[in-house]
């Protein structure tokens, strides 16, 4: 009863909010730079960093200058953080959070950026470096900025049922407020049959995975090991558990942690009990884990990680709906 009441408290203010921004009462923020939103309706993982990193690597190899701003959550340090300034990565993991230094790890040639202000951090990439185009992760509900292209991702995967609002359920907002965007892609290629505006595209997403071996920070494909721990601080770690049964690999002890969870000397000594207790010698992560583990545990033990990469069908289509915004905003 009491989440109830706190739910419809929530959604009087996230309506109240919405209202002052459809009719200007709350002001916005315009850039001279196409700015494209890549965000979510619920709360945890729904595939925006893989998506932001598809993105940014396409639109780069089309020839464009891309800047990306990320909250950085959990990160250590305060305002306005360069994670890359296009050559090299200036930032480490704990000063700028694990999402914007994966990004970096992933995505060369992009000018990151991490802040908890995301409008700040967008008119900073716009004044220092000048980017063709600002990726914004996560930007759904970061309304003060405007954008040229509102991208929506929705979880296919995840029960109907959990689609209530905080903290009933999931939802950050009302589920009719996806005809708020101009693209939705669902995502584990699968329709999500929601009653959208005409003006919507839909794309479809797909996930696929690859075990690899941690070889001196690169990662390469090997013979899978025969038995291993698992562990993960994800949204959704039952789906990297689930995707491990596909391996012919005995996983003898699955470590769940929360969401963006750091590594600190008493958790490492956790996982290193489980290594004792199980007596192997190799350890399976994801490569957001990856990032954060210290280096005096990625050398003592074999370290396989779950590699995630995402294929947006017809992707060439969504691209040329930036590159048109791209055109609009030049040509004004």
């Amino acid at each position: 009863m009491l989440l109830k009441l706190f739910s419809l408290i929530y959604l009087s203010i996230i309506n109240i909010r919405n209202f002052l921004y459809d009719h200007d009462w709350l002001k916005t923020q315009r850039l001279s730079t196409t700015v494209v939103s890549i965000g979510n309706i619920i709360v945890g993982g729904s595939g925006k960093t893989p998506i932001t990193i598809y993105l940014a690597q396409s639109l780069i190899e089309k020839g464009y200058s891309v800047g990306i701003v990320c909250r950085g959550y959990k990160k250590k340090s305060k305002g306005t953080i360069i994670v890359s300034d296009g050559v090299n990565i200036l930032s480490n993991v704990n000063a700028c959070g694990d999402e914007a230094y994966l990004i970096a790890k992933n995505v060369f040639k992009s000018y990151i950026v991490a802040d908890e202000n995301k409008t700040r951090a967008a008119i900073f990439i716009e004044k220092q470096f000048k980017p063709d185009i600002i990726l914004i992760d996560d930007g759904f509900q970061h309304r003060r900025l405007e954008r040229n292209v509102d991208i929506l991702l929705y979880n296919t995967r995840i029960k109907s049922s959990k689609y209530k609002l905080l903290p009933l359920g999931i939802l950050r907002e009302p589920i009719k407020n996806i005809n708020r965007c101009d693209i939705l892609i669902n995502t584990y290629d699968k329709d999500s049959k929601l009653k959208l505006n005409s003006s919507i595209k839909k794309y479809f997403s797909k996930m696929n995975y690859e075990l690899k071996l941690v070889c001196n920070d690169e990662f390469i494909s090997c013979i899978h090991p025969k038995e291993a721990i698992a562990f993960s601080g994800i949204a959704n770690p039952i789906i990297f558990f689930n995707q491990l049964k596909k391996y012919n690999i005995k996983i003898k002890k699955e470590l769940a942690f929360k969401d963006h969870v750091e590594y600190s000397d008493a958790l490492i000594k956790k996982i290193d009990s489980s290594i004792n207790n199980h007596y192997v010698k190799s350890v399976i992560t994801t490569e957001k884990d990856f990032v954060k583990l210290p280096l005096h545990f990625v050398k003592k033990v074999d370290i396989y990680i779950l590699c995630m990469n995402v294929k947006i069908d017809k992707c060439d289509s969504l691209i040329s709906e930036i590159e048109y915004n791209f055109i609009k905003l030049k040509q004004h």
